[in-house]
């Protein structure tokens, strides 16, 4: 298949046709590519602009976009001015950062801040993510580069926000197709914003290189931005996800002043920080300070207000963290009012036929019956929240690229996608991160560790035109190791928690100083900022 590189199309149709290329060819005997001819792929000739594109703006996405545009666009131009001395043929860098939702979230907090506004700074919680990026295209992003760009009769940017969600990828003729949402505005340029199209416009896009960074959607509505694809929603994505996010939590927050019985089901981090927050909410927290350090204060249950049931299908809550620390977690729960049922599954969820509920927004509207795999139902339920795990934001990618999961497959070592589960073949200048792949388990510190070694990749890929066999074999300086060492951190309630980092066992109150206190929030100015990776 070819393509026009400087063909932008617009179709208000339905989402479009998936490819994933296949060629043949070979660098070493242990690892085949898609063939390449340039280094630069799709180039939009009218302008000579390359476009690196990253899917998805939260910590992955920001932390990729940042540093490209900190250390790698400012190197590649570098490499590419020196080698025209014509400004009106030199090649311009351009980062395109594509994401639903023109906010981003500290997604770790959603168990509090779903209670209250007045549990976080609204505008600390939830961040404009355009505004994180203006100072690139006043200079911060390459002096050299914005102002070749200019006189080129370009917009003089490194750097543009699309507020849409990606449809498809072609990756033989490398480009994404993308839906604008929300009345087709844009942040910045003019090229693939209102002017070429409104709200629903599917955008065709060329791209250089691509980091598919979309992370994953949370069975409730209530924990996170979520996204759906078009084939399992009457439309397609209609509104920013943090509307929606905010939506609903207005409707659970209306929910719990009259509130008597709640269900959570999922025994992980979520599921156990969410029941906490809402029992020290809704029954209150040991006035003792001895709740904080002693594991006996909390043995007596506690009669709660409201009922509140953890469910897991595990034999135990916690199952990242030793057992001690599990055991613990109950004892804490027990002290707010929580019930933790152990090693059964959730069967159905139904509402009362006088009762209507979505199934978007089940179990917050009316009664609900929670039936359970030892024959239990629990009924006149006022809440039912999922928090079983998380599905990644993957269905428009080619099924070849997902491994059995549905997260990306990816080479650990370098962050680059694969097309085999055994990883001989990789994707040309396609790369993967976050909770939509499958390089490391889901957690926020493998992210940080993540995000030079892709960059690296990416600026040797781009400067090279493929890959050079390096000592290690795979052609990096850096390659990421994943830390499986025993490190979690969970707040239950406002005043303590249970965790272990780097394997040590931390006491109740360093959880709470580090990640209790205000779930992480302490430490985004500087992620979302980018000062992180200076």
């Amino acid at each position: 298949m070819t393509m026009d590189p400087t063909a932008t199309s617009s179709t208000p149709g339905p989402k479009s046709q998936l490819q994933a290329g296949s060629g043949s060819g070979s660098q070493s005997p242990r690892r085949r590519e898609i063939p390449d001819t340039s280094p630069e792929g799709n180039i939009e000739n009218k302008k000579n602009i390359i476009n690196i594109i990253v899917l998805g703006a939260s910590y992955a996405g920001i932390s990729v976009s940042h540093y490209l545009l900190k250390h790698v666009l400012p190197s590649l131009q570098s490499t590419a001015s020196s080698s025209s001395t014509s400004t009106s043929l030199k090649k311009r860098y351009k980062l395109l950062l594509i994401s639903p939702s023109r906010k981003t979230i500290c997604r770790p907090a959603c168990p509090r801040a779903m209670l209250s506004e007045e549990m976080f700074d609204q505008e600390k919680l939830l961040v404009d993510v355009p505004g994180l990026f203006a100072s690139y295209n006043n200079g911060g992003g390459g002096k050299e580069n914005t102002e070749s760009d200019a006189k080129a009769g370009g917009d003089g940017k490194v750097f543009e926000f699309i507020h849409g969600m990606a449809e498809g990828v072609d990756l033989e003729g490398r480009s994404v197709s993308v839906r604008l949402v929300g009345k087709g505005e844009r942040a910045e340029g003019r090229e693939w914003g209102a002017e070429g199209g409104g709200e629903g416009c599917v955008k065709t896009i060329p791209y250089c290189a691509i980091v598919i960074a979309t992370g994953a959607s949370t069975p409730s509505p209530l924990m996170g931005l979520n996204i759906s694809a078009p084939s399992t929603s009457s439309e397609a994505q209609a509104e920013d996800p943090s509307q929606t996010l905010l939506a609903s939590w207005t409707a659970f927050r209306s929910r719990l002043s009259s509130t008597k019985s709640i269900v959570i089901a999922g025994g992980g981090p979520t599921g156990v920080e969410t029941a906490g927050e809402l029992g020290a909410y809704l029954n209150g927290s040991p006035r003792s300070w001895l709740f904080r350090l002693s594991p006996s204060s909390t043995k007596k249950e506690k009669k709660p207000d409201v009922k509140i049931t953890l469910i897991t299908s595990a034999e135990g809550i916690l199952p990242a963290l030793r057992p001690s620390l599990a055991r613990r977690a109950e004892e804490l729960l027990l002290g707010l009012g929580v019930e933790v049922l152990k090693g059964v599954k959730v069967i159905s969820v139904s509402t009362s036929p006088h009762s209507p509920s979505s199934s978007d927004n089940l179990g917050m509207e009316g009664k609900t019956t929670v039936r359970l795999s030892d024959g239990q139902e629990l009924k006149e339920v006022d809440v039912y929240v999922p928090a079983t795990g998380s599905t990644a934001n993957t269905w428009f990618l080619p099924p070849d690229m997902l491994a059995g999961d549905g997260r990306v497959r990816t080479d650990s070592r370098t962050l680059r996608v694969t097309n085999e589960e055994a990883g001989e073949d990789t994707v040309k200048r396609v790369y993967a991160l976050g909770d939509c792949s499958n390089y490391a388990r889901p957690a926020i510190h493998n992210i940080f560790a993540a995000v030079p070694v892709v960059c690296q990749s990416i600026e040797e890929d781009l400067s090279s035109g493929g890959r050079k066999e390096g000592t290690d074999g795979v052609g990096n300086a850096k390659t990421f190791v994943e830390d499986t060492r025993e490190t979690q951190l969970v707040p239950i309630g406002t005043r303590t928690g249970v965790g272990a980092a780097m394997g040590w066992k931390l006491p109740g109150w360093i959880v709470w100083l580090i990640k209790g206190r205000d779930y992480w929030l302490w430490t985004l100015g500087g992620l979302w900022s980018g000062k992180q990776w200076d």
